[in-house]
């Protein structure tokens, strides 16, 4: 079963109990839980046992637990989701007890999933033991679903979910022909670079959305240097996300002080399957098209009119 169909035969659970535009609120957050479920698997027992190490010696566990996780979250609770599965009669109160000892950062998500709500409307409704089955009984380990999968899993149910709220949907998230461009115009010029050791090459997203933006560079970037690495930041108001590459080249000297705008309007081709008012999409010869021209940085017309063009910052005022 792909994860698609099964993450749609939970939604056949709710049917009677929520609304069609209310699925996303349980179906989201478990995906998210069971994910971070399975990536901590392997470090768990490391996890536990430096966590009542450093609580006996008094000193604070979070830095050694994040290091012991190898990840920039943990979790201190000897439970994990096929653990919950084994007492049916209290699974509300484990499962509230198992979110509580995840790292701060993660109970702020699931805290803005409004998540306790949903376990409580599940625990009332009779739900609950049999959903959180369900993906217990699933794995979602990076090794079994990619974090590009992941994304776009996400996005193709952020997209349902939209059709369903009537709300406009694709406008949640960015396209990933789109996002494959982006991450080409921003690399075109660093490919030597990039398989160099020793360098930093770090990217911000600051509408992180579902990390497509990133797992897109990642890959690439592993393409070129397999030494790239995916962490996460912060940085005062905005959570950002960032990728982190042992790479880095100043900025281009030709391109220094000026500006290239290019007309890409008319590189397009329908889409199969419209995405709410979206009608057209970008195909690899487009995107190659459109990263050529970026990466010669000359002027560029067709038919007579501009497609590239260049100018100095001063034009701008």
């Amino acid at each position: 079963m792909s994860l698609s169909s099964f993450i749609w035969s939970v939604a056949d659970l709710l049917r009677d109990d929520y609304r069609q535009s209310e699925y996303s609120k349980v179906i989201l957050p478990f995906i998210v839980l069971r994910r971070m479920d399975c990536v901590l698997d392997e470090t768990k027992k490391a996890v536990l046992a430096e966590n009542t190490a450093r609580q006996k010696a008094g000193i604070n566990p979070e830095p050694f637990l994040l290091r012991k996780a190898k990840q920039s979250f943990y979790n201190t609770s000897p439970m994990d989701m096929k653990m919950l599965m084994g007492d049916q009669d209290h699974i509300k109160e484990n499962l509230y007890a198992y979110i509580q000892a995840f790292s701060p950062s993660v109970r702020d998500i699931f805290e803005r999933f409004d998540f306790y709500t949903q376990i409580d409307r599940l625990a009332k409704s009779g739900l609950l033991y049999q959903v959180a089955e369900k993906f217990a009984g699933i794995d979602l380990h990076p090794d079994a679903v990619s974090n590009t999968e992941m994304g776009t899993v996400f996005e193709e149910l952020i997209r349902k979910f939209s059709e369903i709220s009537n709300e406009t949907a694709g406008e949640h998230f960015t396209p990933r022909e789109v996002i494959r461009l982006m991450v080409n115009l921003i690399f075109v010029e660093d490919d030597d670079v990039l398989s160099r050791p020793g360098v930093v090459r770090t990217i911000y997203d600051p509408a992180a959305g579902t990390g497509g933006m990133l797992s897109v560079a990642g890959e690439y970037l592993a393409e070129h240097n397999p030494q790239a690495r995916l962490a996460d930041g912060h940085v005062l108001q905005h959570r950002h996300l960032h990728l982190r590459l042992d790479s880095f080249q100043p900025q281009a000297p030709p391109r220094k002080g000026k500006v290239q705008l290019i007309d890409a309007s008319g590189f397009w081709q329908k889409m199969r399957k419209s995405l709410g008012s979206m009608r057209k999409e970008l195909s690899d010869e487009h995107i190659a098209e459109i990263t050529r021209i970026f990466g010669n940085f000359r002027k560029v017309t067709k038919d007579g009119a501009p497609i590239s063009r260049i100018f100095r910052n001063e034009e701008f005022g």
